[in-house]
Order: C-alpha cells, then structure tokens, then sequence
C-alpha cells in the first residue's frame, strides 16, 4: 500500500503545497492512499480515487480562484478608475478590432451619432457605419472621401490626426497598435487651440500679403522675418537679408548718426517710433519710407523683437518736392511784378499777395490769410 506521506508528496509536487495542506486537513490524502493500495484489477478502487482526487481538485481551485478573483477585482476597479480620471479619451480593441472598454471622456469626443452608438462588443468599422446611418460625424470641410481616409488610417496604426466635426469641434486623435494586433484610441479635443492656429495662420497671410513692407528684427537688429512687400520695395530677396542688419541692408548715408540714436532711445525705452527714413534699394535707388517702428514683448514684458510697417512714399514724397519747387518759382516771378496780385478764397479771406500789395496794405506773409477783402480795402474805395 502507497503510504500516506508518500502520497502527500506527490500531491504536494503535482498541486502545490496549499493544495496539499488543504487536502490534508481535509482527511482525504489518509482515503486516496486506502484506494490506492487496493488491486489494480480493482476498477472500483480505481475510481474511487479519481473520484476523489478530481474533486479534491476542483475544491481546491474554487478556493484558489475565490482568493485570486478579489485581489484581482480590487485591481480591476483601481485601473478603471484610474483610466477614468484621465482628462483624454481612452478606447481600448482587441486583436478582432472590437471595442472592449472606453472612459468616460471618451464619448465626450464624439458626433452625436456615435456616441449613441458607441458600445462594447462592435467592431470599429461597423460602429462607424452605424453612426453614419443615423446622422452627420464630420465636418463637410473634410471631404466626401474622409470616412475612407479615416478607416484607412485606424488600419494603419500608428497614426496621428485632427478631425472637424460635424459641431464644428476639432478632435485629436492618436492610435496605437497593440502586441496583439489590437488598437488604443486617445483622443482630445483641440478647438481652442486649432482656433489660435487659425487666427496666427490668418495673421502670417495677411501681414505676407500687405502692401506696406513688414520687418522684424531681433534685440541684435537682424533681421528675423520680411514680408513679400519688403523684397518688392527694396529689391532684397529674403533669405538674403535674414541674419543680416538694416543697416548693413539698406543704409542709405542719408541721415546723421543722431538720426538713429534717436530712435534707438525711443525703442529701447519701450515706445514706438515714426518717421520718415531715407533708405537704399538693391539697385543703388534711394527709397523714402514712412515708417513706424514698435517693441515687441514677451509674456513677461521682457523685448524680444521689433516690427517695423514701412510704407513707400518716393513718388509722393517727389510730387510734393516738386510743387513746393514750382510754387517757390512762382513766388518768385509774381513777388518781382509790380502790380498787385492778390487770390481770395470763396469766404473773402486773401490767401495770396504778391510783395506789392503786402508792401501796399503793409502786411507780412503770415497775416495774409488773417484779413478778409473788407480789411484791407477802404470803404470808399
């Protein structure tokens, strides 16, 4: 007969050492070793013991696996919560490409039309298609062919994208592949920031596009950045002026030193500077250009850059030079006449005498305008 301690060796070497204390105290390993050692032709013996140990064994691991199942529950409610507590949507599928759990933000990134419905159990490309049939998921500016795009980049996991939704929402999402073969969807919801995108992309074309010439210089005066209205004033291509100095660019010699100092001041004490700078094109050419001149700060206050709008006033700035030169030679022939000339506005007020009738009426040149024709004329006259 197989003696008692033996058997309990070979239950504690096949089942384990808790198995087998359990067994012990149990009274059974004393019942398998009586069966064991009857006959072998013994087929009621045999069964017995097989009866016996296979239901010593199912206790056994009811009892193992009721003390595993509560750790492990414990466990599972922590990583649920945990996922939970993520502010980003989560989705989790398996390698047959169904949805086996999703937070609670999850949803919340969604059309209307699949959060309704969204469920575990459905494989990703049926849910899609169901919510399709219920309504609108993307936004018409993605295209009639997006749901295709769409499917074609969860197949190709890893992938990273932004969607518009049909609410005019903007949602990132990142796709992961799984050891498995399986998926994990994180999703966002990026409107504000696609919005600030928007508006800074909006800026960059138009400021590209103005018709007055745009510069920004760093604290060392290098050029950081010119508009496409700067390289048709100047002639200056960009990338060949980038890293360089308006000064080394476009000086003209046109102005003192005290010119710039100025100016410097005013900049480096945070104000804004205008005036009219004479500078150089490519060419040789001088270029007139009203400009304005502002600091730019960071989010600490600290100047980082500086934005200069220059405007091209050559041909306006010549047409003036020219009349002022035409009205100074014509202030000469008729100051040289010795009859009166005199030009009076509709509201009787004289805005022009030649030298002879200032000289007549006994004014200056800066009185003119004060007196009206009964001022200067006599009554009687």
């Amino acid at each position: 007969m197989i003696g008692v301690a033996r058997l309990s060796g070979e239950i504690h070497r096949t089942l384990g050492a808790k198995v087998a204390t359990d067994l012990a105290a149990g009274g059974l390993i004393a019942l398998s070793a009586w069966a064991l050692g009857a006959p072998l032709a013994s087929l009621v013996g045999l069964a017995a013991l097989g009866a016996v140990i296979a239901a010593t064994h199912a206790a056994a691991l009811r009892r193992l696996e009721a003390r595993v199942a509560v750790p492990a529950a414990a466990t599972e409610r922590r990583l649920i919560a945990a996922l939970d507590a993520v502010p980003d949507g989560l989705a989790i599928l398996d390698g047959d490409d169904r949805i086996v759990h999703f937070n609670r933000h999850y949803p919340d990134h969604l059309a209307e039309p699949l959060r309704r419905t969204l469920a575990t159990g459905k494989r990703f490309r049926d849910w899609i298609v169901e919510g399709l049939a219920i309504g609108p998921v993307y936004h018409p500016d993605m295209g009639a062919e997006f749901v295709e795009r769409r499917l074609e980049m969860h197949r190709a996991a890893p992938s990273d994208h932004v969607h518009r939704l049909i609410d005019d929402r903007h949602v990132r999402i990142r796709e992961i592949a799984t050891a498995d073969g399986g998926r994990v969807l994180l999703s966002s919801d990026v409107t504000a920031e696609e919005a600030r995108e928007g508006a800074r992309a909006l800026l960059a074309l138009a400021v590209e596009n103005v018709g007055d010439a745009v510069e920004i210089t760093d604290r060392q005066d290098r050029f950081t950045y010119v508009n496409r209205a700067f390289e048709e004033m100047t002639g200056w291509r960009r990338e060949d002026v980038l890293g360089r100095t308006p000064e080394a660019v476009l000086r003209s010699g046109s102005h003192p030193p005290a010119f710039f100092e100025a100016m410097a001041a005013e900049l480096a004490a945070g104000r804004t500077w205008q005036g009219t700078i004479i500078n150089r094109m490519r060419d040789g050419e001088l270029l007139d250009q009203e400009t304005t001149i502002s600091p730019l700060r960071d989010s600490d206050g600290v100047i980082r850059h500086y934005v200069a709008v220059k405007r091209n006033v050559t041909e306006a700035r010549a047409a003036l030079r020219a009349l002022e030169q035409s009205e100074a030679r014509y202030r000469a022939v008729v100051d040289t006449q010795a009859e009166f000339i005199l030009r009076v506005a509709p509201d009787r007020h004289w805005t022009f005498m030649n030298e002879a009738s200032r000289r007549y009426a006994g004014m200056t040149g800066t009185d003119v305008a004060k007196f009206t024709d009964m001022d200067v004329i006599h009554p009687e006259d």
